[in-house]
């Protein structure tokens, strides 16, 4: 999946809960060599535990509190894509496996 950044509330992208994702920092300089896009990760059906790489759990308040995304830990290299996982839904892969295992 692809994501891409859009501020509609600067002052919620500035806001201590967020400001680690550095998103306020990828819109603002969006057009200074700062990489705009996000790259989402999903699980495979049986790996929702396991994520792909070093991460740290964001906990937006649109989730549940035991529910976070996992955000990779150079997340403040803003000239790569924000790479991140949820756990909230399986890869659209895992249910096309299944199709073909007879």
């Amino acid at each position: 999946m692809l994501e891409l950044l859009w501020v509609h509330n600067r002052e919620e992208a500035q806001s201590e809960l967020i400001h680690r994702t550095c998103l306020w920092e990828r819109w603002e300089n969006r057009k200074d060599r700062v990489c705009p896009f996000g790259i989402c990760l999903r699980p495979v059906t049986g790996s929702e535990d396991t994520v792909a790489f070093s991460s740290w759990a964001y906990r937006p308040p649109y989730l549940t509190e035991t529910m976070s995304i996992a955000v990779a830990t150079n997340s403040k290299v803003l000239t790569e894509p924000m790479l991140f996982q949820i756990s909230l839904a399986n890869a659209p892969i895992s249910s096309r496996l299944r199709e073909f295992s007879l």
